[in-house]
């Protein structure tokens, strides 16, 4: 949330958000909004004061009728593996935890509760917010944690529920501040004494209990279902494993299977439909969909707020009716030239073009639209720029529900999803489409009765118009477009640059790059810190986070030098990356499982950082070419060979056949006898160059070195080599925004982390992958 808080008087506050309701004749409400119900309140000498004496008082007072107050200070929610608990929560009453008969507190309900009340007995040690400083926040270190535990319990009142925005009351000590949260940004009230101004407090709580369902910041789209219900057992009786299960296909219904969670709410979702929308004969309906427990949550509070889930299609009346299909609940970034993924897909579907999902269907859903960046400007008059982006809620429903890649049988399978995508790539650039956001969690496996497993290049929400085929022309955006880890070097160290054709190619090079370190052999012994120094790391400078310095060297010398994970200080790191890269001390080499001879994504590695090298010296004009050596052990005999379909030999033959082209590129890899160092010492290889800025000649790269099936071991894939809890990184002393920042980038994420600035306030997790 860096940027994204804001302070207001509280008037203002109640004004924008809360307006007094209408009065209602023939209703009758207990207790007064402007009742101070606090004033005689002994002063709490500790927290546990807080919350054994506020639940009572607020219970007793009649304030908020059909609501319940009660106190969940230590026992964790069974279904959050966070194991947070917040120390109060105001519930609708029939949803109220109910406390033991012992008289210890009531356990913890992030599915029920309508507002968290976070107790401090400090009004300024804990306070998360500071009205005077920039954004709103201290530097202090309690309040910071403060701030983190604050965005905490917002993201898991989101996570469990259906939510559009959300309200936390803060007791701090005498007293309190009230926070609302959207997924633009989050406005705080200023500090007050709620023993002296008890009415600004009790106030708000009259307000709120008295909006429907839908002001209080829930989506009437979403409709809670019951597990027992008939449509719950209806749902339990299709993830029935089948007499006859086939084993390519029975992942769907498994992991529909594994969604029924009973410590998780299931859901009614609505898609609102709209035919040639904007003519005569525009149509308009709801589909409804039935799902579990997501399948894929984006973290965080600002933002896109993704979550992806298996879903069962239903009829008018309810009853379950297809196949399962994949649904997609998003709040997308509402801004002129952004179209909505669902358009994007329908044109792609239109023009036949493979490896894409299948829209079924889409729609905005009306009303359900944040508006704190509407409000920010207004207490921010100085900015030039509101870095608050306008999110609309959004829901798609596509007929394929693919396997991550990370689940890969073989390096030959993982290379040819890779190939189906670039191909999917290419010919929606040549319609005038780009797709902007090549990551490891936007690509899947799907698989194709009589054709085996494919590549899906999925997630095609930040996709742009492009003048078709052009390679130099792509989508410019006021902030970095992509995921951080999957970004091309040119991309990270350039904000506003538009994502063309390179940065695309170099980003398919990054994800193979990223399942290779992790499953398959080679001679890096710390693929920990491997993935974070090349993926998640950073430079900070000229006001920006810029390409970690190992992404960054890979690309200017065409070598990955596994000398860089050896420990070094900021000081050093920064001369390093002053310096002109030289030879790798130590390059990162694949070889086959139990042999010294090299694996074919080796060379495809190679080839395609030396293109890139190329293409990097002839960006920044420099007289160097940093290359890498292409020579290898001999081939070893390393265990049984795969067996490929006819039709990927003839896909392969397709692509990897000769060209006539005389302006086309010679040579697909570096000359073995030519040393990585006389490549250095030759002028900028311009053909070599070339070949990244159009998908053919990687195309026709990956197509040859398939082809070959016979040199791609089948038993290829081990263990993954990640840490299971990140990197851990060293204890050294380090300037206190860098511990911040490589605390936010403490494991590679693989997903939906749009805007790539590394944010210290909001950890970065893995999403996809």
């Amino acid at each position: 949330m860096h940027r994204k808080n804001t302070v207001m008087p509280h008037e203002d506050f109640m004004g924008r958000f809360l307006p007094a309701p209408p009065p209602r004749t023939g209703t009758r409400s207990t207790g007064k909004s402007g009742t101070n119900i606090f004033s005689d309140v002994a002063k709490p000498s500790n927290e546990d004061e807080m919350y054994d004496s506020l639940p009572d008082r607020l219970n007793e007072a009649g304030i908020c009728p059909g609501h319940t107050f009660v106190a969940t200070p230590w026992k964790r929610d069974k279904a959050d593996p966070t194991k947070q608990s917040v120390d109060l929560g105001m519930y609708p009453s029939p949803l109220a935890p109910k406390p033991p008969a012992d008289g210890s507190y009531a356990r913890m309900d992030w599915a029920a509760v309508d507002i968290p009340i976070e107790c401090k007995d400090s009004p300024t040690e804990e306070d998360p917010f500071d009205d005077d400083a920039a954004d709103a926040l201290s530097t202090a270190v309690k309040r910071k944690a403060a701030h983190g535990q604050l965005l905490s319990y917002a993201e898991l009142v989101y996570r469990y529920q259906q939510r559009c925005h959300v309200y936390i009351i803060l007791l701090l000590g005498d007293f309190a501040r009230i926070v609302r949260f959207d997924h633009s940004g989050l406005f705080a009230t200023k500090k007050f004494n709620y023993k002296k101004e008890g009415e600004k407090l009790t106030g708000f709580l009259w307000r709120f209990s008295r909006l429907t369902r839908a002001e209080r910041g829930h989506d009437p789209s979403a409709v809670r279902i019951s597990h027992n219900s008939p449509l719950g057992k209806a749902m339990r009786n299709v993830a029935e494993p089948p007499k006859e299960v086939d084993p390519q296909r029975d992942y769907i219904r498994a992991a529909f299977e594994k969604s029924l969670d009973r410590k998780w709410p299931w859901w009614r979702l609505e898609v609102p439909v709209v035919v040639n929308e904007g003519t005569p004969e525009e149509t308009r309906s709801v589909r409804r969909f039935a799902v579990g427990k997501p399948h894929f949550q984006a973290p965080g509070i600002a933002g896109r707020a993704t979550r992806g889930y298996i879903a069962l299609p239903l009829t008018a009346k309810g009853e379950i009716e297809g196949p399962f299909v994949y649904l997609k609940d998003a709040w997308r970034v509402d801004r002129e030239g952004i179209e909505r993924e669902g358009s994007i897909l329908h044109e792609l579907n239109d023009l036949g073009i493979k490896h894409v999902p299948t829209l079924v269907c889409h729609g905005d859903i009306l009303g359900q639209v944040t508006i704190s960046q509407d409000i920010w400007p207004e207490y921010h008059p100085e900015a030039q720029e509101c870095p608050l982006k306008r999110h609309q809620h959004y829901r798609l429903v596509v007929k394929e529900v693919g396997k991550p890649l990370d689940e890969f049988e073989n390096g030959l399978q993982l290379v040819y999803a890779l190939l189906c995508c670039i191909l999917a790539h290419q010919a929606a650039h040549n319609a005038g489409i780009i797709h902007r956001d090549i990551s490891a969690g936007n690509i899947l496996l799907w698989y194709v009765p009589g054709k085996g497993w494919q590549g899906l290049l999925n997630d095609w929400e930040l996709a742009k118009r492009v003048s078709a085929g052009d390679a130099a022309s792509g989508g410019r955006q006021p902030d970095r477009t992509g995921t951080w880890q999957f970004m091309s070097a040119h991309a990270l160290n350039d904000r506003f640059r538009p994502i063309i054709i390179p940065d695309e190619l170099e980003a398919f090079l990054h994800v193979l790059l990223y399942y290779a370190i992790r499953f398959l052999s080679h001679n890096c012994s710390a693929v920990g810190k491997f993935l974070h120094l090349y993926f998640d790391d950073y430079t900070d400078g000229n006001g920006q986070f810029n390409c970690g310095q190992m992404k960054y060297f890979a690309l200017k010398t065409g070598e990955i030098d596994l000398a860089l994970l050896a420990g070094k200080t900021d000081e050093e790191k920064a001369k390093e990356i002053r310096q002109e890269p030289g030879p790798a001390a130590e390059p990162l080499r694949f070889h086959k499982p139990g042999s010294t001879a090299i694996h074919p994504i080796q060379t495809i590695i190679e080839t395609l950082l030396r293109w890139f090298a190329a293409y990097y010296a002839l960006e920044s004009a420099k007289a160097k070419r940093p290359q890498s050596d292409a020579t290898g052990s001999p081939a070893e005999d390393s265990g049984p060979t795969i067996e490929v379909s006819e039709d990927f030999l003839a896909m392969m033959d397709e692509i990897d056949q000769p060209t006539s082209d005389p302006a086309a590129p010679s040579k697909l890899s570096a000359d073995p006898s030519t040393t990585a160092s006389e490549h250095r010492a030759a002028p900028i290889d311009l053909d070599a160059a070339e070949k990244v800025q159009t998908h053919q000649a990687m195309l026709k790269l990956l197509a040859h070195e398939l082809r070959q099936v016979k040199d791609w071991p089948a038993n290829d894939k081990g263990v993954d080599k990640r840490p299971k809890d990140g990197y851990e990184h060293p204890k050294d002393a380090v300037p206190a925004s860098s511990t911040q920042l490589i605390q936010a980038t403490r494991a590679t994420g693989t997903g939906t982390k749009r805007r790539a600035d590394p944010d210290p306030s909001t950890p970065k997790k893995r999403s996809k992958a």
